[in-house]
Formats: structure tokens, sequence, C-alpha cells
């Protein structure tokens, strides 16, 4: 059973976050243009992270699921259950339009052996108190991509490991 969100459909999520749903069929699910800035301090980006995965794991539990944040032991942010259903989560959050993301190996892995029980959220357009100490994240808009595929056309390589 899939989450039963219509595309284009725009949720409040509190004052200052918006929610975009959005369907791609899988041949087109991860293809994105502009994305995640690189060039934020260790504070800044955990921040960013946090923050997103708060407005997801709020918007998922509204969807009646149970949450859990398994993001500092396993590949994926949240552990999503409800009565007959799990979904590995996978988080991402910046201050950019979020049209280009950076997954690691692992997520790319953890998306082809699990689908269709994976779920791309992204919180873009996030606010960044750079003034606060530590910098405090709000607002942004979430888009939901489920079921989420990764298109194997939509990957670009960014890094290598090479051994001599």
């Amino acid at each position: 059973m899939f989450l039963t969100l219509m595309q284009g459909t725009t949720h409040r999520i509190g004052k200052t976050c918006a929610a975009r749903v959005v369907w791609a069929p899988p041949a087109l699910a991860g293809r994105r243009r502009a994305g995640q800035r690189t060039r934020l301090s260790q504070a800044e980006r955990t921040a960013i992270e946090s923050h997103a995965v708060r407005v997801a794991s709020d918007h998922l539990i509204r969807q009646g699921f149970t949450i859990r944040d398994v993001g500092a032991t396993e590949s994926y942010d949240l552990d999503a259950r409800r009565t007959g259903e799990r979904l590995f989560v996978e988080v991402k959050g910046t201050t950019s339009a979020g049209e280009q993301v950076i997954l690691t190996k692992n997520e790319v892995d953890l998306n082809r052996s699990e689908h269709p029980h994976t779920m791309l959220v992204v919180v873009s357009r996030i606010h960044l108190d750079h003034a606060a100490s530590p910098p405090r994240a709000s607002g942004g808009v979430l888009e939901v991509t489920h079921p989420w595929l990764v298109a194997e056309t939509a990957l670009e390589p960014i890094s290598y490991r090479y051994t001599r």
C-alpha cells in the first residue's frame, strides 16, 4: 500500500514550511538539475540535516506512520512503519532549490534492494540563521518522491577510490 497523496498537492507544515508531494515514475525519480551546496560548516550542515529530518518525520507521522530515526546507524535516515507497511526513507536537506542531491553508494544500493519500499524526502530552500550559535535552520519546501527508484541515467559519479 502506498501513501495516498496527489501529485502537486501542497500542504502547510507549521507556519514556515510548505510541502509539495511529488510523484515521479521510476524512470524519472531522482532526476534533478541544481542542488546541494557544499561550502557549509559542520554546524551548518548538522542544523540543516536535523531540520530536514524533523520536517520529514512530522509529515510521515501525520500520514499515520511510526518513525524511528536510524540515520546514525543505517544507510537511510528514517524507518517508517504503519500497519503492514515499511518504508526506508532517505532525507536530504538543502538551502538551495534541491534540484540535485548527493547520494552515497550505500544509499543507492539500499534503494535498489528495497524498492518499492523506498521514499526520498527533500527539504529545499531551508533558511539558515548564521547569526545564531549554533546555526539554526527553519522553513523550507518538502518534496516527497514515493515510490523512489534511483534512475541510473540520473546518477553522475563525483568521486572514485583508486587502489594500487
